[in-house]
């Protein structure tokens, strides 16, 4: 009996009814018949070959001549232009990535049909699967050379009766110039309007008959280079950054670091009133809410100056040495939620604006920068009329960059900083809410400065703060409590960063051969494929060494830091690790920079490996069975196994089971190490119906196929397919089809160990889960997977189910042997009742609701 790992039954049932709709016979296929006599041919829609051209699967090709006219030279540019697809991974919209994980590969190029994901449609190359490059076994098209592409077969329908459960979505067939004679060499380039992200490529191909036109060799090598293009150097990024009514293109405001009051022993409104001095009528934190503790957003400037994000601060921003450029940093008008609405004679309803501050990342990426070297041969050899040895290899490595914003440590990767306002407070921490705006104007006048202050770079120093600080940590409750320290750095440390280096290679040998009945031939091949992909991150910290240096006595400064603490022999087998500035002017200096020992200290390069194998065996019959009353009667059938098996080994550091440290920034994620294989079978079937020599109707034919796969892992499956072309005359025919699908799971899906993900409204998931919250695809189409959660407690007056449902966030992570799903669901509960009011969010874990503030 096989071991069930996953719900195979959740799964898509695909109907392509009707997808052709009415065609032009002259546009389906965009094939080019150059003469009247037309050798038999095969379609990316069947494997059945006939000879008329056509393909009752909707078929859309794409020639050489089209992709050659592009602007691009990237093929993903070009296609993503074509209403079948949806963009998926590509240079323009995962160039901020660097989240890697066992189904999450940085710096590919994927596809994706009718938005199904790329993991629910196939590509092949010359009708062979090739090597996918993560565990969710999508392709890497940047391993595919452009220049050998002869042209592109399309089916925007399901094809998984043809080619396979993950064919669910469709196939893009990328057919390549494998028998190619003579020399060609194309060097091409292309500039940008905005005068960056050049494009380069060039290629040199090679072919030649041998033994007297019995065989063939083709060789070909392609560079291509792609340079980075930037936001700033766009009209329509620079004109919203420098719009008040448009949002920054991020959540924080880099270049000041802060000081998060949490939910719990706030600053007095007296002390905040001093430090910030709000305008009169305004909502600059004018309670004790949370929108002015833990969203509030006391910030650093210059030599200590504070400044608040939240109200109409901008006075204390600017005096505190606060940019506003129109660029990087620009005027962002918000709503004032501390103060009521006011409502006209007529009706209307106003609610008073805040003008704030908003950053916006200089070095962001309009499109990621990579390199590629892709190499492909081919050669076939005709031992007689009957058998043709053939090979191919081909050989790419990409490697592509990305950029993300830098690795602020807050909101749960904050430090806890001591405080002692006897020897940390530059100010006598007993100071009355009369006193302090005197204290900020004249700290050092001996009515109000602390006599046992221990300022930073004296001897003796613990963690002294600025004026500013010490006035809002000295009103609080409890003054002696740390404080929670936050950082934005813009300066102080490099913007993250990956370097993903993708190499595939495949290997495929075969026999193409004629039977002796009618004109039926055969193929069977034997496929090797491996794909590696090493990630390098830069710019990320680790969480516990920043938290050990800013804790430290004077926040680091002079530092000599050792590790393995404990045990009979301390400090045994480390190296020590000097940190000669500290933080305290990165703190509280608008991100000093600081020395670049103390950087090394604390930063973090992680280095990740993804790795896939895949073996294939394939065996395809097709030819004409007999002649009917309407035609030749003809079919396909065919038997392939597939083994694939992946890899994932991540950083220790971003792994689940680095339990002392973690990286600031990135989730953690688990590895993996897992394989499985499949044996299918099929057949197709063309039926002749009808034909005629009437005016208004010619032909009718129906074309058949099922496909049974066998799974290692998980229950077998059935799929099918029903297509029929009706043709009215030479420039009118009629094609629909029913197409039913059950899309098997891949190994990410199988075995993908714990991780962590981050989501927010918005995102909603895979598309085709049944738990989604998304407006489209499956979601409430069966019975929930797991029926064992319960809905969240009594939400909050004013919230709805269906609300808190809308923004809720599913976490399904399948455990290697678990026989069910794991889920974990996360309802945002807004302004429920707590002990200090405010936001929070209820967790199902363990059989237990928990609520984290």
């Amino acid at each position: 009996m096989k071991s069930m790992h996953f719900q195979p039954k959740a799964v898509a049932a695909s109907v392509a009814a009707i997808l052709g709709g009415v065609a032009m016979a002259s546009h389906a296929p965009v094939a080019r018949a150059q003469d009247v006599q037309l050798e038999e041919v095969t379609v990316t829609g069947s494997r059945i070959v006939r000879r008329d051209l056509v393909s009752n699967s909707p078929l859309v090709t794409v020639d050489t001549a089209a992709l050659e006219q592009k602007s691009g030279l990237n093929i993903e540019n070009y296609l993503n232009q074509l209403p079948e697809f949806n963009p998926a991974a590509s240079p323009v919209t995962t160039q901020q990535d660097v989240q890697i994980t066992a189904v999450n590969s940085v710096g590919v190029s994927t596809i994706s049909l009718r938005g199904f994901g790329p993991n629910r449609s196939l590509v092949l190359v010359n009708g062979h699967r090739p090597t996918p490059i993560n565990a969710l076994m999508v392709t890497d098209i940047n391993g595919i050379p452009s220049s050998m592409i002869k042209r592109v077969e399309i089916i925007s329908g399901g094809a998984s009766a043809v080619y396979g459960a993950d064919a669910i979505g469709g196939v893009t067939n990328f057919i390549l110039r494998d028998d190619f004679q003579g020399v060609e060499a194309d060097i091409q380039r292309s500039l940008l309007e905005a005068h960056d992200g050049a494009e380069t490529r060039g290629y040199a191909m090679m072919g030649s008959n041998i033994g007297e036109g019995r065989g063939n060799i083709t060789i070909g090598a392609e560079y291509y280079r792609r340079d980075p293009a930037y936001e700033r150097n766009r009209d329509f990024f620079r004109d919203s950054w420098g719009d008040p009514n448009a949002p920054s293109n991020d959540l924080f405001v880099f270049g000041y670091n802060g000081y998060n009051t949490g939910f719990f022993n706030a600053p007095s409104q007296a002390a905040r009133n001093a430090v910030f001095n709000p305008p009169a009528g305004t909502g600059t934190c004018a309670t004790t809410s949370v929108n002015c503790s833990i969203l509030a957003g006391f910030r650093f400037g210059q030599n200590g100056k504070m400044f608040s994000l939240t109200g109409n601060n901008l006075a204390s921003y600017q005096a505190a040495g606060g940019i506003i450029d129109g660029s990087e940093f620009s005027y962002q008008n918000v709503y004032d939620t501390s103060v009521l609405p006011t409502v006209d004679a007529n009706g209307n309803t106003t609610l008073p604006t805040i003008q704030t501050v908003k950053w916006n990342n200089p070095l962001a990426y309009a499109q990621a920068p990579q390199t590629r070297y892709s190499f492909f041969g081919s050669g076939k050899w005709d031992f007689n009329d009957n058998v043709t040895f053939f090979t191919r290899a081909s050989y790419a490595q990409s490697k592509t960059s990305t950029l993300l914003i830098p690795t602020n440590a807050s909101f749960g990767w904050e430090a806890q900083i001591p405080y002692n306002p006897t020897t940390d407070s530059p100010i006598r921490p007993d100071l009355t809410p009369a006193e302090f705006a005197a204290a900020i104007a004249d700290p050092t006048n001996p009515a109000y400065a602390n006599p046992s202050f221990i300022a930073h770079g004296q001897p003796g120093a613990q963690h002294p703060v600025p004026v500013d600080l010490a006035i809002l940590l000295n009103s609080r409750p409890n003054p002696a409590a740390s404080w929670i320290a936050e950082t934005y750095p813009r300066d102080s440390f490099p913007q993250r960063a990956t370097l993903n280096t993708n190499t595939i290679w495949q290997i495929e040998t075969g026999f193409d051969f004629r039977l002796p009945f009618k004109d039926w031939t055969g193929e069977v091949y034997w496929s090797r494929g491996e794909s590696s992909t090493y990630n390098n991150a830069y710019g990320d910290n680790s969480l516990e060494r920043w938290r050990a240096l800013v804790r430290a006595p004077d926040y680091g400064y002079n530092s000599r830091m050792f590790g393995n603490e404990d045990g009979a022999s301390p400090n045994f087998g480390t190296v020590p690790v000097p940190c000669t500035s500290g933080f305290y002017d990165t703190l509280f200096n608008a991100d000093a920079v600081p020395t670049e020992d103390c950087q090394y200290a604390v930063e973090a390069v992680l280095q990740t490996r993804t790795q896939n194998q895949q073996d294939i065996g394939e065996l395809n019959l097709q030819g004409g069975l007999f002649e009917g009353w309407a035609g030749e009667f003809r079919a396909a059938l065919g038997f392939q196994y597939r083994k694939n098996a992946a890899q994932f080994f991540p950083d220790i550091l971003q792994s689940t089971a680095s339990f002392n440290d973690q990286v600031i920034g990135v989730y953690p994620t688990g590895p993996l190490d897992a394989s499985l294989n499949v044996k299918d079978y099929y057949v197709e079937l063309l039926v002749p119906l009808l034909k005629t020599d009437w005016k208004f109707l010619k032909k009718f034919e129906l074309e058949l196929g099922g496909r049974e796969s066998d799974y290692s892992v998980t229950d077998s499956t059935f799929t099918f397919k029903i297509n029929g072309n009706l043709e009215l005359n030479d420039w009118v025919r009629f094609r629909g089809g029913f197409n039913r699908a059950t899309r098997a799971p891949n190994l990410g899906e199988l075995f993908l160990n714990l991780q962590e993900i981050f989501g927010s409204d918005g995102r909603f998931g895979d598309p085709c889960g049944v738990r989604s919250t998304a407006p489209y695809g499956a979601g409430g189409s069966g019975p929930d997977p797991n029926p064992a959660i319960p809905t969240p407690p009594t939400l909050a007056s004013g919230q709805t189910e269906a609300g808190a449902r809308s923004t809720r966030l599913i976490c399904e992570a399948q455990m290697g042997g678990a026989a069910s799903q794991a889920a974990t669901t996360f309802y945002t509960v807004a302004n429920a009742p707590a002990p200090s009011g405010g936001v929070f969010a209820w967790t199902y874990q363990e059989g237990n609701w928990l609520v984290y503030t």
